[in-house]
C-alpha cells in the first residue's frame, strides 16, 4: 500500500484505515495519529496548530483524530461523535486561520465512518506550503514548527534561517516558471490568431 497521504482524501475508506491499524503503520514525517477531539480545549487547539503548522513548513502531512497511538503505534479505533460535521469544518478551519501568519491554506477536511454517521474518523489534510515559513500565535508566542520523523518540534535559529532561504529561492523559482509560462500562451495565442487572419485573408 502507497502512504496514505498519496491517497486522494476523499477516497479514502475504512478499509485504509484499518490496514493502518493492522501493520502497525507508525508516525512519520506525514501521519500523526490523535485520539482527543476537542475544539474548544485552549491546550488542544495549541497541539492541533503545533502539527498542522509543522505539515504546511514541512512536506505536508495527513493528521487523523479518532485512532489512539503508543509511541506512535496506531492501537484502535477511538471514533469522534460530530453531528454536524460542516459546522466542526468551519471551526477547524478558523482556528487555523486566527492562529497562524501566514494564513496556511488549503486545509482540507473529510470524515470516514467507522461504526456510523455520528462515529466516525476525522481526517485532515495539508499540503506543504510555498509561503512559509508559518508561525502559530497563541498566548502572547508566536512560534515556528517542522516535522521531523514523526514529531512536531519547535524550529531552532539554523532551520528557521534555512525555511526562510528555501522560501524566498522558491517563490523565487515559480516567479520565473509564471513568466515563462506567460511567455508560452502569449505566443501561442498570437501563433493561433495570426494563423487565423491569414487564412480569412487569403479566403
Amino acid at each position: 500500500m502507497q502512504h496514505i497521504f498519496g491517497i486522494d482524501i476523499n477516497k479514502i475508506n475504512k478499509d485504509d484505515l484499518i490496514y493502518l491499524l493492522e501493520y502497525e503503520v507508525v508516525e512519520d514525517k506525514r501521519l500523526e495519529y490523535k485520539g482527543a477531539f476537542e475544539p474548544n480545549n485552549p491546550e488542544w487547539k495549541r497541539k492541533f496548530l503545533k502539527v498542522i503548522s509543522s505539515f504546511a513548513n514541512t512536506s505536508g502531512g495527513l493528521l487523523i483524530y479518532g485512532i489512539s497511538e503508543e509511541k506512535g503505534v496506531p492501537k484502535k479505533f477511538e471514533p469522534l461523535d460530530i453531528e454536524d460535521f460542516d459546522k466542526t469544518r468551519i471551526i477547524l478551519q478558523d482556528i487555523v486561520r486566527s492562529r497562524t501568519e501566514p494564513i496556511i491554506p488549503n486545509l482540507e477536511v473529510v470524515t470516514v465512518d467507522i461504526l456510523d454517521e455520528n462515529n466516525i474518523v476525522l481526517i485532515i489534510k495539508v499540503l506543504k506550503s510555498w509561503n512559509g515559513p508559518h508561525r502559530v500565535k497563541m498566548n502572547g508566542k508566536r512560534e515556528f514548527y517542522i516535522r521531523i520523523d514523526g514529531k512536531s518540534t519547535e524550529m531552532d535559529i539554523l532551520e528557521l534561517r534555512n525555511a526562510l532561504t528555501c522560501q524566498k529561492h522558491c517563490l523565487k523559482k515559480l516567479q520565473i516558471s509564471n513568466k515563462i509560462e506567460f511567455q508560452i500562451y502569449y505566443l501561442t495565442i498570437h501563433r493561433s490568431l495570426s494563423m487565423k487572419a491569414q487564412k480569412q485573408f487569403c479566403t
